[in-house]
């Protein structure tokens, strides 16, 4: 089921970037066109008959180089946010794999130091208690 989820996350922000990386190449191509356009003698020409198909072409080659430059940071975006997913994803499975390497200490359980006191079998006196009496054989409770 995680596999699933990071591969359609994946498959998303691919999609996302794929799809900024057309738009940008269409503009840019279109941008090619257009300059391509008013760099000619014929748009020369209509320039200065002072044809309003003139400002049409510069208007719209205005347009398109706005939207190549909202695509291009569209497109830096999409691959910010895929490289940091890529890069949380690497980061998160090396840390788990440490903590998985990690030795895990077992737990010793804390011997609680024995006040004195005397054996209930032969009543000899200790200041630490031991498990046995050491004058009977006893066992100290």
């Amino acid at each position: 089921m995680k596999v699933m989820k990071w591969v359609c996350r994946y498959f998303f922000l691919g999609l996302i970037l794929a799809l900024c990386l057309a738009w940008c190449i269409y503009c840019a191509v279109t941008v090619g066109q257009l300059r391509a356009t008013v760099n000619s003698l014929e748009f020369i020409d209509m320039a200065a008959q002072l044809s309003p198909e003139t400002t049409a072409v510069l208007d719209r080659l205005e347009q398109y180089e706005g939207l190549l430059r909202g695509a291009i940071l569209a497109t830096a975006a999409a691959a910010v946010c895929l490289g940091g997913l890529i890069l949380f994803q690497t980061v998160s499975k090396s840390l788990r794999k440490k903590k998985a390497e990690k030795p895990v200490k077992e737990a010793v359980p804390a011997v609680s130091p024995r006040k004195g006191g005397y054996c209930t079998n032969c009543g000899a006196h200790y200041e630490e208690l031991p498990l046995f009496c050491t004058r009977c054989g006893h066992k100290m409770e």
